[in-house]
């Protein structure tokens, strides 16, 4: 069995302390000790052992002496050192496994992934896992790994540390995914959402210039909607993610796979273009999503109605979630933003027509530039922020 075990090191500093001096350095830049100690309010002793610690743990450095115009003494300026640390986040949807390694800047400098069949088996689907991850570990010190995360597709229990269901991806039910990797490599993973692993990292790259509410949608399988307030995650109880995507909004329409009628997923989601792509042309098997997104690029009809349709659906329902949260922006994500500049228009249109009108006048829409392994380095992220106290 390989074990890799994360090592901090706390020093003689107090933990609270060195967090404290950590986060003010990610957060601002290099900083004169004179400067954090001002910053952190502690007398020049306890910043000195801090800073003395942080170095001899390669988590901090010096960025050089800068000098004054007066007679002050020069200062050295003290710098997170991003390579002193790493994490590993591990994303996993429907028919793909991702896993990226980060620096504490949240950089990524490995990343690793697998496709599959979305009837995977259990076993199949754990063999490629551990695949998959013995890559990334192959290729790090472990003495520097501050930790894993995972983001994962479905509905997840974090009080349990289980998929409870994951409609389209069934070898993740009922799986504990902390066993698992405590089991098998000896690491404690941090669990979130997909979406919100998403959300996480769209925030990070934002840095301090983050909205104070912004909602992320995942359009894909499945619809899904982070919403990130004062820079946290809002999570009910236990820990669960909102199911934005069952909202009933047809309540005579097409059942989904929970048994409910007329939910956002089943009229705007990939699988419920397929479902209408396949009625609109006869009968016809099950069209691959990549082909009706060249199909409605094509002006094909009546197909092009079909994703059209689909657009204003989510339209109106990302209007109902502005109308109820408020954001300062919304940032959309997900695979069936391929269908390109025309099908966002729709969805833009009609979540400015059906939106609380005082609400869209400062609210801006945009797409996401990160989205690509958002969720994988989002799980990593999760980990930078349990490490540099956010």
């Amino acid at each position: 069995m390989n074990k890799t075990k994360a090592i901090i090191n706390i020093g003689k500093a107090s933990r609270e302390n060195r967090i404290a001096a950590l986060n003010l350095l990610h957060r601002t830049g290099a900083m004169s000790r004179t400067e954090i100690t001002k910053q952190l309010d502690c007398d020049g002793t306890t910043i000195t052992n801090i800073i003395r610690d942080l170095a001899n743990d390669g988590l901090v450095r010096s960025k050089g002496i800068i000098h004054g115009s007066g007679r002050g003494r020069p200062k050295e300026l003290i710098e997170l050192d991003p390579d002193g640390r790493t994490a590993i986040g591990v994303s996993f949807q429907p028919g793909s496994i991702s896993a990226t390694l980060t620096d504490l800047n949240g950089e990524s400098k490995i990343r690793e992934e697998a496709f599959f069949e979305p009837g995977i088996s259990r076993d199949a689907f754990l063999k490629l896992t551990e695949k998959i991850f013995q890559r990334i570990l192959s290729r790090i010190e472990p003495e520097k790994l501050a930790g894993l995360g995972l983001a994962t597709f479905g509905v997840l229990s974090l009080k349990k540390h289980t998929v409870i269901r994951a409609e389209y991806f069934p070898a993740l039910e009922g799986l504990n995914l902390y066993d698992f990797f405590m089991k098998k490599y000896g690491l404690a993973p941090f669990i979130i959402d997909g979406t919100y692993a998403t959300a996480l990292n769209e925030m990070w790259q934002m840095k301090n210039k983050a909205p104070g509410c912004f909602v992320l949608l995942e359009l894909d399988m499945g619809i899904g909607a982070a919403i990130i307030n004062n820079g946290q995650p809002y999570l009910g109880n236990n820990g669960f993610a909102n199911e934005f995507g069952h909202m009933i909004f047809k309540p005579d329409g097409q059942s989904c796979q929970f048994g409910h009628r007329g939910c956002l997923e089943s009229l705007a989601a990939i699988p419920a273009i397929q479902r209408e792509f396949a009625a609109a042309s006869g009968g016809m098997p099950e069209t691959s999503f990549q082909t009706i997104v060249q199909e409605y690029k094509a002006g094909i009809s009546p197909y092009r109605e079909v994703v059209n349709k689909s657009a204003r659906w989510l339209g109106i329902g990302i209007a109902n979630l502005v109308n109820f949260t408020v954001p300062e922006q919304l940032i959309l994500s997900g695979r069936l933003l391929e269908f390109g500049p025309d099908y966002l228009e729709i969805i833009k249109k009609n979540i400015m027509a059906n939106a609380f009108p005082l609400y869209t006048e400062e609210l801006t829409i945009k797409t996401s530039e990160t989205s690509c392994e958002g969720a994988s380095t989002g799980a990593a992220i999760l980990v930078l922020r349990q490490f540099l106290g956010y």
